[in-house]
C-alpha cells in the first residue's frame, strides 16, 4: 500500500504539476495522454518477460531520479524539463499499473477484492497529497 500510495503521489502529481513548468498546458496534456498507449504495451512486455518485483523497483527508482532532474535543470532548458516529466509519467503510470495487476495476482480469492480496492485508495491518497504538493509547489519549485 505504501508502494501505491508513493507511485499515485508521482503520477498524479506529474499529470497536476505540468502547469508549473511555463510550458504549453494543453500541448503536455495531449503528450501524456498518448503515452498511455505505449505504457500499456510496456506493461504487457514487463509482466510477461520479468519478474514484477524487479520491474516495479526500476521503474519507481527511475520516475523518482527523472522527478529530481526536472528539479535541477534550468528553467531556460524547457524541452528537457518536459522531456524529463514525459519520462517520469511514463515510468510513473507503467509502476501503477504493474501495482494494479500486481495486487490483484497477490491476493487470495476471498480478500483479493479488499486488497485490490485498499491498493487504488492508497493510489487514491497519494493523488490527494500531490494536489497540495503541486500548490505548494508553484511557490517553491524543489517541492
Amino acid at each position: 500500500m505504501v508502494v501505491a500510495f508513493g507511485i499515485g503521489l508521482v503520477f498524479y502529481g506529474v499529470t497536476l504539476g505540468i502547469g508549473n513548468l511555463n510550458f504549453d498546458i494543453h500541448l503536455t496534456g495531449i503528450c501524456n495522454g498518448l503515452l498511455d498507449i505505449p505504457v500499456v504495451l510496456l506493461t504487457y512486455l514487463l509482466i510477461e518477460k520479468y519478474m514484477r518485483k524487479t520491474s516495479l523497483l526500476i521503474l519507481c527508482l527511475a520516475s523518482g531520479m527523472f522527478s529530481v532532474m526536472i528539479a535541477v535543470v534550468a528553467e531556460k532548458f524547457k524541452m528537457i524539463q518536459i522531456t524529463l516529466s514525459l519520462a517520469t509519467f511514463l515510468c510513473g503510470d507503467t509502476a501503477l499499473n504493474l501495482v494494479f495487476v500486481y495486487s490483484v495476482e497477490m491476493f487470495l480469492t476471498s480478500v483479493r477484492n479488499f486488497a485490490a480496492s485498499l491498493v487504488r485508495q492508497a493510489a487514491t491518497f497519494g493523488a490527494f497529497l500531490s494536489s497540495m504538493l503541486n500548490s505548494l509547489g508553484s511557490k517553491n519549485p524543489y517541492l
